[in-house]
């Protein structure tokens, strides 16, 4: 919800239902609510019904690279674990 009304914020401010001070407290308050909310990243993902249960994802949900390095196609388990999205991709 945060990210639409951050996406729109120029809609809110032309009609009038967001003011300027308000615009600049959301401008300002996105990296912060994002880096609060990155612990809870996994979780929330797993709350949407996505559980965490290997053999039941595509490798391109792990680590695909290990995947596509090695011989036997059929081998999932080459695809490792899944990406930790609270460290990021680096």
């Amino acid at each position: 919800m945060f990210h639409y009304v951050y996406e729109n914020l120029s809609f809110y401010m032309m009609n009038k239902l967001i003011s300027g001070n308000a615009a600049r407290i959301i401008m300002d308050d996105k990296d912060k609510i994002v880096r609060e909310f990155l612990p809870y990243t996994n979780d929330a993902i797993v709350s949407l019904g996505n559980l965490r249960i290997p053999n039941a994802f595509a490798p391109i949900a792990r680590d695909y690279v290990s995947f596509n390095a090695q011989k036997d196609g059929d081998k999932i388990q080459a695809a490792g674990d899944f990406f930790d999205y609270t460290k990021g991709a680096t």
